[in-house]
């Protein structure tokens, strides 16, 4: 247990960074666009890391590997923020936490349509229970636009919000992979 610390305590910091990216992103979202926001998000994160990006030393990869890396970092940190960030502007940022924490189950679920992981009758009673408590949670907290004060709703399980939320995560898993 000791030897799984470190990756504990850095999984739990994530989690609360990503939350707390959220809420400010909804915060924020009527004052910005969500292009505007992820450049605002990535403009802060290179003041912070330029200083310490400086005075790295740098791995040399193989043309083709840095392509294939370039191209992870753009789905991840430009086409998911975006996507995430339109979802943030349409719905609660707890309905985006929510459907945003499935990531995993969209991760196995990609790996298994790959041949990447088995898939086994007690993975798969894994999963439906898992997305049908999401399911149960998405439904019983949706109400109407009027009830949101005008945020939108959830107008649940449609519109562009969720639309572009389930992109995100898609994409998120996909680069997982």
């Amino acid at each position: 247990m000791q030897a799984r610390q470190p990756a504990l305590w850095a999984a739990a910091t994530t989690g609360m960074l990503v939350g707390a990216a959220m809420v400010s992103t909804s915060a924020l979202s009527s004052a910005a666009s969500p292009a505007s926001l992820a450049f605002l998000r990535y403009a802060i994160g290179l003041a912070i890391l330029a200083v310490p990006a400086a005075l790295a030393t740098w791995p040399r990869y193989r043309p083709r590997d840095a392509l294939a890396i370039a191209l992870l970092g753009v789905a991840q940190f430009a086409v998911l923020i975006l996507l995430l960030n339109h979802a943030l502007a349409r719905l609660p940022a707890s309905t985006c936490a929510l459907v945003f924490a499935t990531m995993p189950l969209f991760t196995w679920c990609l790996a298994a349509l790959t041949g990447r992981e088995a898939v086994s009758p007690r993975r798969l009673t894994g999963l439906v229970l898992a997305v049908g408590g999401v399911t149960v949670l998405l439904i019983g907290s949706a109400r109407p636009a009027s009830s949101l004060g005008g945020a939108g709703g959830l107008g649940l399980l449609g519109g562009s919000g969720m639309a572009a939320l389930l992109a995100a995560t898609l994409v998120g898993a996909a680069t997982s992979i």
